[in-house]
């Protein structure tokens, strides 16, 4: 007999899809009729910003030396001739080290 915590998890589990789905139908239309006429420097500008705030709000300065770090090496990966997926062997390996999940 499963747990009756299973039960409230699976009953959440049919009501957050019954919600989500029509929700994500009816915001992508809206999403792709607008999304032409929107200013692509301004959006990005915005969620650069966006993820910034939340690297702080979530991770304080030390987030935000990481976020700088890992921009950095996304950025100059391609320069050297590197995958990016490679590159970040360079911050993952030190993190998995000093957190012991390695």
């Amino acid at each position: 007999m499963p747990p009756p915590a299973l039960a409230y998890l699976l009953m959440g589990l049919i009501i957050a899809t019954l919600v989500a789905f029509p929700a994500t139908c009816y915001l992508a239309r809206l999403f792709a009729r607008y999304f032409p006429r929107m200013d692509y420097a301004l959006l990005l500008r915005s969620i650069i910003v966006g993820l910034i705030i939340l690297v702080f709000l979530f991770t304080g300065p030390l987030g935000l030396l990481v976020l700088a770090i890992s921009t950095a090496v996304g950025l100059l990966a391609p320069q050297a001739g590197v995958r990016r997926s490679h590159a970040m062997g360079v911050l993952l390996v030190p993190i998995m080290v000093c957190f012991g999940l390695g």
